[in-house]
């Protein structure tokens, strides 16, 4: 098991009655090594964090299953927007701020993913990013 990250959070009353914010799950990866020595990463439902580099550099997986949504940073501020407009939430300033270190990590991953398999087995895409965050909101808000 491996480190993962994300960016959400829930509040929530602790035993003394303390309102308190923390991680909505777990969160967690998976490094897979078979006995053939092919290792694969399965990063799980994560942003992308600095570890990523000392999980590549180490593990050196073969294969890595990342979450498979390719949103610009403005198209994600485009979605909350809309999304947070149409149910009355206001939300506070959003500055996106460039992280080299970031930069290099998501510019080293594929440019394009294909998704075959994962329709045959079944496996549902996004409807879309508003979904995603309306979703959010459902579960966690």
């Amino acid at each position: 098991m491996v480190r993962a990250e994300h960016s959400s959070e829930v509040s929530y009353k602790d035993d003394g009655d303390k309102s308190t914010m923390g991680p909505g799950v777990e969160l967690a990866g998976y490094i897979l090594k078979l006995e053939d020595g092919y290792t694969i990463y399965i990063a799980g439902d994560t942003c992308v964090f600095g570890d990523m580099k000392f999980i590549a550099d180490y593990y050196k997986p073969d294969l890595a299953f990342l979450p498979n949504a390719a949103y610009s940073v403005t198209e994600m501020v485009e979605a909350l927007e809309r999304v947070a407009a149409a149910k009355g939430i206001t939300l506070g300033p959003i500055t996106p701020r460039p992280d080299a270190d970031i930069e290099a990590i998501v510019q080293s991953w594929p440019q394009a993913m294909e998704d075959t398999r994962a329709s045959a087995l079944g496996l549902p895409r996004d409807e879309s990013l508003d979904r995603i965050i309306e979703e959010f909101i459902e579960d966690w808000l």
